[in-house]
C-alpha cells in the first residue's frame, strides 16, 4: 500500500527549501495540489503511478526551490549593486560640488592664497632638498656589495703627536693582509698626472691602488678587466679611466680599450672603464693605476691610505683590537730599524672605521642640524599659514553660520575645509617640489668640495615619501584648526555676547600662535648669531698669509721630458718669468705640493746637527714645501728674521727657511738662524745638511685650527 502520508511530509520537507516570501504564498496551493495528484493516482490500476507522482513532484519542488532561492540572490545582488552605484555618484558629485566651491573660494581670495602658498612652497622645498642631500650623502648606502663590511684602516701616533692621518706603509698592508680580521686589503695613494694622445694633454686625479682593490671592494669594471694580481704584474704601465673620464674625454668609445695613451710621457695601455658611481675614492677621482708591492720588500714609509674587507663576524672595535695587539710583533715580521721606531718610539696604534664613516662622518652631523633648521622654518611657515586660516575662517564664519543653520553637519564641514586646505597646501606642496628638484640640482652644480657622494643626490621615493608625510601633517593641522575655529558659528547669528566670546578665543588662539612663532625664530635667530660669531671669528683667525688678488694653478709636468729636478726648475724658472712679465703682476711665486689650507702634503721629523735625541724620542713631525724666491711676496707671508731665499740658493748652498712654530718646537729659547738640519726621512739621512736663514710667519695646513704647524721650506732644487 501506498504510503500517502510519509509523502506528503517528504513533499512537505522539500517545500521548505522555498525562499520564505515564496513559500508563504504558494506553498499551501502546491501542497493541495501535491495531495490531488496522489489521490487521481492512486486510483490508477499501475501500484506504482503514486510513486512516480510523489518523486516527481516532489523533485519539481526543490528545482523550483533552487531556483527561487537563486533568483532572490540575484535580485538582493542587484539592488545591492545599484544602491552602491548610486551612493558612489553621489558621493562622486558631492566631492565635485565641494571642489568647486573651494576652488572658487581660493580664488576670490588671493590675498589669503599666494601668501599660503608661496610659504608652504619655501618651507616645503627647502625640507625637500636639505633631506634629498642627507638622503643621497647619509642614508644611502656605499655602491659596494656588502658595503658594511668595508673599513678604513689609519693610524694614529701619540709618540708623536699625531692622533689620526698616518696612514699605512707598504709593510703594513702586508702585514695586515695576513691577519684573519680581513678578507683582503688594500692601500692607494693619489696624485696629479697629464694624460695625452689624440685629444690633446688634460691634467687628471689619479689613483695608485693595489690589484686587492677589487677584492675589497667587489665591484668589477663596466669594460674590460682589473689589473692582475702581485704575483702577475709586469712592467708594462696599465690605466682603469673612470666612466665620467671615458664619457667627457672619450665620448663612451666602446673601442678604448687596448688604446695607447701617455700618462705623464710614460705609455700608458687602457685596460678597463670602471661603472657609473664608483668614486673611490672619491669622486674627483679620473683614472686608476696599479701599485706593485713586493711582499718581501722594505717596511717603507706612512705614504699610502688604507682600506679592508672585514672577516664574517668580525666589527670594527674588534679588527682594531686585534690589530693592536698584532702591532707589538711588527719588528719580528720586518728587519727592518723603521719597523722597530714606529712600534717603540712612535708608538702607533691602528684606528678602524666604516668606508662610510670616513666619507661622510665630517658632514653628517652638519647636515642633520641645518635639517633641523629648515624644519623649524617650516613650523614657522605653517604657524604663519595658520593665523592666514584663522582670518579666514573669521572673514567665512558668517557664511559657515548660515550654513549649519540650514541643516549642514559638522561631517560636511569637515569635508568642505579638508578639500579647500587639501587644495592650497597641495599647490604649496607642488611648488615646493619643483624649489626642492631646483635646489638640489644647483647643489649638485656647485659641487662644493666639502661634500661627498654628490652623485646620488636626487629627489627619489624615500624623498618624496618624507614631503608627503609633512604635507600629511599640514592638511591635518589645518584643517583641524579651521574645524575647531568654526565649531561656535552658528552662535555668531543668534547672539552678539557668544560672538564676541568665541572671537576672544580666536584671539587668544593667534596670540599662542604668535609666541610659538617668535620663540622659534629666537631659537634661529640665536643659532644664526652663534653661526655668525664663528664665522666672524674664522675670518678674523691670522692666517699668516693673504689670498687677495692672488690666482692659483696647478702644473704637472711629464717626468720623461723633465728627468731631474735642475730641468723642472728650469721650465719652473721661464714660467715665472714670462707671467712676471704680464701687466698687472706684482709677484709670481711656486711652491710644491701644497699651498696653505691644501693639507700636509707628506712630512718627515728633522735631525739637528750637535743634538742627540734620548732613546724612545721622535722629533716632532714638520710639514715640508719647495718654493721659489718670489713665494714669501706673493702669498705675503711675513717674514720674522733672517732672510728669504735667493735666486743663488739654488746653486750654491743648502739653505732653508723654518716656520715660527718649528722653530719653537726645535729650538725654543734659542736663535735658529745658522742652526744645521737634515730631513730624517730622506733617503740619505744625514749626507745633506741644510744652513737655517730665516723665519716666516705660521700658516695653516688643512684648516684655519692649526696653524701652528710646524713648516720648512727648501729652495728649488736644493733637494
Amino acid at each position: 500500500m501506498f504510503p500517502a502520508r510519509l509523502a506528503q511530509k517528504v513533499y512537505g520537507w522539500a517545500l521548505h527549501l522555498l525562499p520564505a516570501p515564496f513559500r508563504q504564498t504558494y506553498a499551501p496551493d502546491m501542497a493541495t495540489t501535491f495531495r490531488e495528484r496522489i489521490r487521481i493516482a492512486q486510483k490508477r490500476s499501475n501500484p506504482l503511478a503514486p510513486y512516480a507522482v510523489a518523486a516527481r513532484e516532489t523533485l519539481g519542488a526543490v528545482a523550483v526551490a533552487w531556483q527561487e532561492r537563486a533568483l532572490t540572490r540575484h535580485r538582493q545582488i542587484t539592488t545591492t549593486t545599484s544602491y552602491r552605484k548610486q551612493k558612489l555618484r553621489e558621493r562622486i558629485s558631492h566631492a565635485v560640488h565641494e571642489t568647486q566651491r573651494a576652488v572658487r573660494g581660493l580664488l576670490t581670495a588671493p590675498e589669503f592664497t599666494l601668501p599660503a602658498v608661496l610659504t608652504l612652497a619655501l618651507g616645503i622645498g627647502a625640507n625637500l632638498a636639505i633631506f634629498g642631500l642627507i638622503r643621497g650623502v647619509v642614508m644611502r648606502p656605499l655602491p659596494y656589495p656588502d658595503a658594511n663590511d668595508i673599513v678604513w684602516i689609519d693610524h694614529a701616533a701619540p709618540g708623536i703627536g699625531l692622533e689620526n692621518g698616518l696612514g699605512l706603509t707598504r709593510g703594513l698592508y702586508i702585514y695586515y693582509g695576513e691577519q684573519p680580521v680581513f678578507t683582503s686589503v688594500a692601500i692607494f695613494e693619489a696624485f696629479a698626472s697629464t694624460i695625452n694622445d689624440l685629444h690633446g694633454p688634460e691634467q687628471i686625479d689619479v689613483v695608485r691602488v693595489t690589484p686587492s682593490t677589487v677584492d675589497v671592494l667587489r665591484t668589477p669594471p663596466a669594460l674590460g678587466r682589473w689589473f692582475p694580481n702581485d704575483d702577475q704584474l709586469s712592467s708594462d704601465l696599465l690605466i682603469i679611466l673612470s666612466n665620467d673620464l671615458w664619457a667627457r674625454r672619450y665620448a663612451r668609445d666602446a673601442d678604448i680599450l687596448g688604446r695607447t695613451v701617455s700618462l705623464d710621457g710614460t705609455p700608458a695601455e687602457v685596460i678597463a672603464v670602471m661603472p657609473p658611481g664608483y668614486d673611490y675614492p672619491n669622486r674627483q677621482t679620473d683614472a686608476w693605476i696599479s701599485l706593485n708591492v713586493d711582499p718581501n720588500g722594505r717596511f717603507g714609509g706612512f705614504n699610502f691610505r688604507g682600506i679592508g674587507r672585514l672577516a664574517s663576524g668580525i666589527t670594527p672595535p674588534d679588527a682594531q683590537a686585534r690589530l693592536n695587539r698584532a702591532i707589538p710583533q711588527l719588528p719580528q715580521r720586518f728587519a727592518d730599524p723603521f719597523a722597530s721606531a714606529v712600534v717603540t718610539d712612535a708608538k702607533i696604534r691602528a684606528l678602524v672605521t666604516t668606508l662610510k664613516e670616513e666619507q661622510v662622518g665630517g658632514v653628517r652631523i652638519t647636515l642633520w642640524i641645518l635639517l633641523g633648521s629648515v624644519g623649524l622654518v617650516l613650523v614657522i611657515a605653517c604657524l604663519n599659514v595658520t593665523n592666514l586660516v584663522l582670518v579666514r575662517a573669521e572673514a567665512k564664519s558668517h557664511e559657515t553660520a548660515i550654513r549649519t543653520a540650514l541643516g549642514a553637519s559638522r561631517t560636511q564641514l569637515l569635508q568642505h575645509f579638508f578639500v579647500e586646505t587639501l587644495l592650497f597646501v597641495g599647490m604649496g606642496a607642488i611648488a615646493g617640489t619643483a624649489l626642492g628638484w631646483l635646489g638640489l640640482k644647483a647643489l649638485v652644480a656647485a659641487n662644493p668640495a666639502n661634500i661627498p657622494r654628490l652623485h646620488g643626490v636626487h629627489l627619489d621615493a624615500y624623498v618624496l615619501g618624507f614631503g608627503a608625510v609633512l604635507v600629511a601633517l599640514a592638511i591635518v593641522a589645518l584643517t583641524a584648526v579651521r574645524y575647531f575655529r568654526s565649531m561656535g558659528a552658528t552662535q555668531t547669528l543668534g547672539g552678539r555676547g557668544r560672538g564676541a566670546a568665541n572671537t576672544f578665543g580666536a584671539d587668544r588662539f593667534r596670540q599662542t600662535i604668535g609666541v610659538a612663532q617668535i620663540s622659534i625664530a629666537l631659537i634661529l635667530l640665536i643659532g644664526s648669531g652663534l653661526m655668525i660669531k664663528t664665522f666672524r671669528n674664522i675670518r678674523n683667525v691670522d692666517l699668516g698669509f693673504s689670498s687677495d688678488n692672488v690666482m692659483t694653478f696647478e702644473i704637472g709636468l711629464p717626468r720623461p721630458d723633465y728627468p731631474t729636478q735642475r730641468h723642472a726648475a728650469d721650465f719652473q724658472g721661464a714660467l715665472i718669468r714670462e707671467l712676471a712679465a704680464l701687466p698687472g703682476a706684482i709677484a709670481v711665486g711656486a711652491v710644491s705640493r701644497c699651498l696653505p689650507l691644501g693639507g700636509w702634503c707628506g712630512g718627515d721629523p728633522l735631525a739637528v746637527q750637535g743634538r742627540t735625541l734620548p732613546p724612545g724620542e721622535i722629533p716632532p713631525i714638520v710639514a715640508l714645501r719647495t718654493a721659489s724666491p718670489a713665494y714669501l711676496e706673493a702669498m705675503r707671508i711675513s717674514l720674522l728674521t733672517g732672510r728669504w731665499f735667493k735666486d743663488t740658493d739654488n746653486i750654491n748652498q743648502n739653505v732653508v727657511v723654518v716656520s715660527e712654530a718649528l722653530a719653537n718646537s726645535y729650538w725654543p729659547n734659542q736663535d735658529p738662524i745658522g742652526q744645521l738640519v737634515s730631513d730624517l726621512g730622506s733617503e740619505t739621512p744625514d749626507s745633506s745638511w741644510y744652513t737655517v736663514v730665516g723665519v716666516v710667519r705660521n700658516t695653516p695646513a688643512h684648516s684655519v685650527t692649526d696653524v701652528n704647524t710646524p713648516m720648512i721650506y727648501f729652495p728649488v732644487v736644493s733637494r
